[in-house]
């Protein structure tokens, strides 16, 4: 498992945030932003997130 986010619009976190170059998100509980971290920031398939896929108009 990559422990490190490869999608090219995330920033930074914080204790229950994460950091986007379009947004900000913030998480209840450390468990819900790791799984997102998981399942959106470090992995290939970044290109899932709704997110990336509007950011990624901006650009086209």
């Amino acid at each position: 498992m990559i422990n490190y986010p490869l999608c090219p619009f995330y920033e930074s976190q914080e204790r229950g945030a994460l950091n986007c170059e379009n947004r900000r998100f913030e998480f209840d509980y450390p468990r819900d932003k790791n799984v997102w971290l998981a399942t959106h920031c470090c992995t290939w398939n970044f290109k899932i997130c709704k997110f990336y896929n509007e950011q990624m108009k901006k650009y086209e």
